[in-house]
């Protein structure tokens, strides 16, 4: 399979307006990059091969309360 890149993000705020609050946000694959993880050999065999995509645009906020 060929080298493939994708572009992952994250930002972190820590202490949010001096709250005992972090924040996360981050996104995977997010240029949307379509590629393939891993491709099946049983096509001599069967006339068909199998392929396994990688992973889609992910994007997501995480929130940490810090109880004192």
């Amino acid at each position: 399979l060929p080298e493939i890149q994708t572009l992952n993000l994250n930002v972190n705020w820590e202490n949010v307006f001096g709250a005992p609050v972090d924040l996360n946000l981050f996104g995977t694959n997010v240029t949307d990059e379509e590629y393939y993880v891993a491709i099946g050999g049983i096509g001599q065999v069967t006339g068909f091969n199998t392929a396994s995509l990688g992973a889609p645009s992910i994007y997501g906020i995480t929130a940490t309360y810090h109880f004192n």
